[in-house]
Formats: C-alpha cells, structure tokens, sequence
C-alpha cells in the first residue's frame, strides 16, 4: 500500500510539474497575446477614433439626407473602407473570443491548482492513517473524486490551451487581413485621387474651353456693332462732308456765272463802245 501511496504521490508531483510547464508556457503565449494586443491597439486606435467621431457626428437631433448617406456609403466601398471596418469588427470580435479563453483557462488552472493542494492534503493524510481506520476509506473516496475531477480539468484546459491557440492563429490571420486591407484602402486611395485629380482637370480645361469660346464669341459680336456703328458714323460724316462740299461748289459755281456774265457785259460794252467811235470816224 505504500508503494501505490508513493506512485500516487509521483504521479501527482509528475502532475503538478506538468502543469507547471504548461503555466511557464501559458505565462509566455499571454506575453506573445499581450504584444500582440498592443501592435493591435497601436494599429487600430486612428480607426477606433475615427469610427468614434463618425458615431459622434452622425448623433444630431436631426439625421442626415438619404443621399448624402447613400454617397458617403457609396464613398466607402470605392475605397474599400467598408472592408477594413469589416476587418476591425472581425478583429474585436476574435479579440473578444480570445480574452474569454484566456478568463476561462486561468480560472480552471486556478481550479485545478486548488485540486492537486487537496490531493496532496488527502495523501498526506492518507499516509497519516492506517488502513483498518473508517477514514480512510473516505479519504480514498475523496481521493477517486478529486483524481477525476483533476482529470476532468486537465481535459478541459488542454481543450482550452488548443482553443486559445486557434484563436490566437485566427487573431494573427484577422491582423493580416486588417492589414492587407488597410494598404489596399491606402492604394484604393491613392488612385481615386490620382483619377479624381485628372477629372477635375479635364473638367475644368473643358469649363475654360466653353467659358474662352463663350468670351471670344462674345468679343466678336460686340466688334461687328462696334464696326457698324462706326460704319454707320463713317456713311454719315461722308454724307455730311459731301453736302457740305456740294454747297460748296454751288456757290463757287454761282459766283463764276456772275463774274463771267460780268466779263462778258464789259466786254461788249467795248466792242460796241469801240465799233460806235470807228463809227463816228469814220463819218468824219
């Protein structure tokens, strides 16, 4: 019966070193979680700001129109915003899933910890009692009871040590992916400012091309009244000009008449002066 004690208190001792082991590496996947919590949070705080005042800007008394949400949405999946939140969402939720594991394991460890003190309380107490005494069949029942609830433990935090792991793979995968969205929002971005950038220029080359014709057509319309009416000026101070000159001439050819009639009377008033004192010379 002593040996079996002594194999019993092996086999506990082997126990306690295992999970001993399994704490030491327990303690070193929570420092690894706990790094990688950090880069997470560090990674995901401008999002979480951000997220947090869209929240806050979309509480007024008065909701915003339909279309402005409708374009702001439709903003979002051009870029591919959408997707990193998804991402973050996927990424608190596994987060969340994994803290729980976590909760759940320290406290069956803390459990089982409480357990193998028992065990060891009953053997010490076992190895303080003969067999002939009542007590000790209690205390090997107690003993069978608390065997297989530690077994039961070790089960259960083996499952979750297996579980922890998967939500720790899930969590690094749901990082990448966080990550790999974020640089294609950044690439999304970059080229649908890139594509915006030259819409608008063409956009405003072609506004400068209407708005230039416009002007011009514009310039043109007003240079041919300009041209008309100076035209119009121009027919008219001719006009005048040659009224004026006309008058002119009318006088000039007026007095010429009069000066030539004028010649003229003298004239032949010498000539008849002159034939009248041949006239009267010849009679002499």
């Amino acid at each position: 019966m002593a040996n079996n004690i002594q194999k019993l208190i092996k086999l506990v001792n082997k126990k306690l070193n295992e999970h001993k082991a399994f704490n030491d590496v327990s303690t070193k996947f929570e420092n690894v979680v706990k790094k990688t919590r950090d880069r997470l949070t560090n990674n995901i705080n401008n999002s979480t700001i951000i997220q947090q005042l869209k929240d806050t800007s979309i509480e007024p008394g008065k909701p915003l129109p339909h279309k402005l949400v409708t374009m702001w949405q439709w903003y979002q999946q051009l870029v591919g915003l959408h997707t990193v939140e998804k991402c973050r969402q996927q990424v608190l939720l596994i987060q969340d899933c994994l803290y729980k594991c976590q909760e759940k394991r320290r406290y069956f460890r803390q459990e089982a910890f409480v357990i193998s003190n028992k065990i060891k309380e009953i053997y010490d107490e076992l190895l303080r009692t003969k067999r002939d005494d009542p007590k000790y069949v209690s205390l090997t029942i107690m003993e069978n009871k608390n065997l297989q609830e530690q077994s039961t433990i070790t089960e259960k935090l083996t499952l979750l040590e297996e579980e922890e792991k998967d939500r720790f793979v899930q969590l690094t995968t749901a990082i990448k992916e966080y990550h790999d969205a974020q640089i294609m929002t950044s690439q999304r971005y970059k080229y649908v400012s890139i594509l915006a950038s030259v819409i608008a220029a063409i956009f405003s080359l072609i506004c400068s091309t209407i708005y230039n014709n416009k002007r011009i057509d514009d310039m043109k319309v007003a240079m041919s009244k300009v041209q008309e009416n100076n035209k119009s000026t121009i027919i008219k101070c001719f006009d005048s000009l040659q009224l004026h000159v006309d008058e002119k001439l009318s006088k000039v050819n007026k007095e010429q008449s009069q000066s030539t009639w004028l010649i003229i009377g003298k004239w032949s008033a010498y000539i008849i002066s002159s034939i009248l004192v041949l006239r009267v010379l010849i009679g002499s």
